[in-house]
């Protein structure tokens, strides 16, 4: 009679989670295109070009500048010398997002009058620190039949939707632009449309949507 083995079950797979590497000082172990990328990327958050200024091949800078955002220990050492500039410039993200609430929600109503008469502007000590926060330029031109006095202020609906994707307002606008051989997300394109705007702010101030979404 032949024998059958029976066929041993086969045992689940078990998850590794992953560790930032340490040194045995405590600090955080990078080879030295690791340690530039890190320096490069603060410079301004691009991983691409700072793929490129760490010496990174330019054909495969998109590819290396992302899969080096996922790993454990640079993702760690570059939270660490995010927060060490934020001590050292005592800039937070609740002092950014406070900054752009300034000129999200400015009105125009705190830096002039007006009426059928004539419009007339504020004097500077007038205004708030945070009414004044939001002027971008004041020019005042004198001819002789007259002049004119103009007033701009920082881009409003810049800054409404920086917030509202430091808030996750814009979620259903993010669209993913996939390329490199290992398919992972190298890009992202946001796109704003009047209605989604709209609907933000709806969510933002407990309006319902559902209705008007419908049609």
């Amino acid at each position: 009679m032949k024998r059958t083995r029976k066929a041993n079950p086969k045992k689940p797979k078990k998850t590794k989670i992953k560790t930032p590497r340490t040194t045995n000082s405590g600090e955080i172990s990078l080879t030295a295109k690791q340690q530039a990328f890190v320096k490069e990327y603060l410079v301004d958050l691009n991983a691409t070009q700072a793929a490129i200024r760490a010496g990174y091949s330019e054909s495969s800078a998109a590819v290396v500048g992302s899969q080096n955002l996922r790993k454990p220990n640079i993702e760690k050492a570059i939270e660490i010398e995010m927060d060490k500039r934020g001590e050292r410039t005592r800039v937070t993200q609740d002092r950014v997002v406070k900054e752009l609430a300034k000129l999200a929600f400015s009105n125009m109503k705190s830096f002039m009058k007006w009426g059928p008469e004539n419009v007339q502007l504020l004097r500077s000590d007038q205004l708030s620190e945070e009414d004044a926060a939001c002027v971008s330029e004041v020019t005042q031109t004198t001819t002789s039949t007259g002049g004119t006095i103009r007033i701009k202020l920082h881009d409003k609906r810049a800054a409404l939707e920086l917030l509202g994707r430091h808030l996750g307002m814009f979620s259903d606008t993010v669209r993913n632009v996939i390329t490199g051989d290992d398919k992972s997300p190298l890009a992202h394109k946001f796109e704003f449309s009047d209605k989604a705007i709209k609907n933000a702010f709806d969510k933002l101030y407990g309006q319902d949507n559902s209705q008007e979404n419908k049609g």
